[in-house]
């Protein structure tokens, strides 16, 4: 509506400008910020290679270059079909053709318009305050806390009222692959090329995007547009708050012209099971058989498969209510779902839970001692962990060099969720009004058993839990 006001062809070729800026320079500064050249990709404290390898290219963000046929094929295309939108040029017509703007087609004229025109500048997707910038060694810029969904939300709602009772009076544009005068191909191409340029992927040429084209609009308007109507229509009901009955699964073939409705399936639940399972031969004994020759049931084993809750689906979850220490947390989770904390890793810490043994200068050699004497000495020590050797190793170490033992690091168990997933799992927390906690294991508590058979305790096995929430 901004643009619509006092349109020139200046103003369309600045907001095609903005445009240039924010998909294919603004996406991908985000994109390497957010996942460095040198980023990992961590999964339960597992270290599973480089986030950037094979297909996965590193990206190169956009800056505009006037000798770049792709820049100038994109800013001229959308340049034109903004000001045809925005009535700026009068409506095209196959009449018309190649003689429609025949002034504005050249790339001379492009970028002496461009060429006044402001460079849009970078505003980061997360903005973090000073003190982040300190702790963290962020690069990004101070500029406050950022908003949250339901502020931004408003902003945009209080934007749209401001244009209540105005009439756009902008003209659709209308694909047509077929007339290569109207810049619709142009503009796939050029976008096209932009993005492949980003990644270092070979650039496509005028025609084979009009071929691409020809294949996949057909296909977006009909099944995907008819898929994407049945769905919508399903959301009105969730947002108008129906009932499980209102809603319905649909099975479409418009090459047959049929359309079926039914009421969904109940989603699958997943509750606690027992099985007997017959050992292997080498664990048996020949009490374990009987005349026949077939293992005894008594002899099989119980293969326990805990849920809780029991039953649950994929729709529920655990909800924890407010911020609290991984101790609070752990304590919590055994007094309320009798659910012990077995293990948690995180991109930067793979001992969450357990928490890292902490050493002091009683566990050290003597300074005397060489290195494989010291080594020596630790490795015989019971009281230190096999493998918190290295790192005790290296305590010691510094410690004959500085005669100081390193600094206390403090105890995962006193440590904040909000401060582990921040810290230890370089989580971003603004903004958000909840945040799943990824990665932890749980067993069953004391005193648990299997609900279908309460003679058989379960112990110590593992739980399967719906995804846990904490709510900020």
């Amino acid at each position: 509506m901004k643009s619509a006001k006092g349109a020139t062809i200046e103003s369309c070729a600045q907001l095609a400008f903005d445009y240039f800026h924010a998909l294919f320079r603004d996406k991908l500064i985000d994109l390497i910020n957010t996942y460095p050249k040198d980023a990992r990709v961590i999964k339960d404290g597992v270290d599973k290679g480089p986030f950037w390898s094979e297909k996965k290219k590193f990206p190169s963000p956009a800056e505009y270059k006037p000798d770049s046929a792709c820049h100038v094929q994109f800013m001229l295309s959308t340049t034109h079909l903004i000001a045809e939108m925005l009535g700026v040029h009068e409506p095209y017509s196959e009449d018309i053709g190649v003689e429609w703007v025949k002034d504005m087609r050249s790339d001379d004229w492009m970028n002496g318009i461009i060429a006044k025109l402001k460079v849009p500048e970078y505003v980061p997707q997360h903005v973090v305050n000073e003190e982040e910038e300190k702790d963290e060694g962020s690069t990004a810029q101070a500029a406050g806390p950022a908003k949250s969904s339901a502020e931004m939300l408003q902003d945009l709602i209080k934007e749209l009222e401001m244009f209540k009772g105005i009439t756009f009076a902008g003209k659709p544009a209308d694909f047509e692959k077929d007339d290569d005068n109207n810049f619709h191909i142009e503009f796939i191409t050029g976008a096209s090329n932009l993005r492949a340029s980003n990644y270092s992927i070979p650039l496509t040429d005028f025609g084979k995007a009009k071929l691409v084209a020809g294949k996949i609009i057909p296909a977006i308007a009909t099944t995907t547009a008819s898929v994407t109507g049945l769905v919508m229509l399903e959301l009105f009901k969730m947002v108008q708050g129906k009932g499980i009955d209102a809603f319905r699964n649909r099975q479409i073939s418009l090459a047959m012209n049929t359309m079926t409705s039914f009421e969904p399936d109940p989603p699958i639940s997943k509750k606690s099971t027992i099985k007997m399972i017959e050992p292997s031969a080498d664990d048996l004994t020949p009490e374990d058989y009987d005349e026949k020759g077939k293992v005894k049931k008594e002899s099989f084993v119980k293969e326990i498969s805990l849920a809780y809750p029991d039953p649950h689906t994929c729709w529920d979850k655990l909800r924890i209510e407010s911020d609290m220490t991984l101790a609070e947390f752990r304590d919590y989770m055994e007094t309320t779902h009798k659910l012990c904390l077995h293990s948690w890793g995180m991109s930067k810490e793979p001992y969450v839970f357990p928490p890292k043994k902490s050493y002091d200068a009683s566990a050290l050699p003597s300074t005397d001692k060489n290195r494989a004497q010291a080594t020596m000495e630790i490795m015989r020590n019971k009281d230190i962990l096999q493998k918190d050797m290295p790192r005790v190793i290296q305590m010691w170490e510094i410690f004959k060099k500085t005669g100081e033992m390193p600094a206390a690091v403090k105890s995962t168990l006193d440590m904040k969720l909000t401060e582990l997933l921040t810290e230890k799992h370089e989580i971003t927390l603004t903004g958000r009004s909840m945040i799943e906690l990824e990665g932890a294991n749980f067993v069953a508590a004391a005193g648990v058993v299997v609900k279908d058979d309460p003679d058989t305790p379960a112990e110590g096995e593992d739980v399967e839990t719906p995804p846990i929430f904490m709510y900020l």
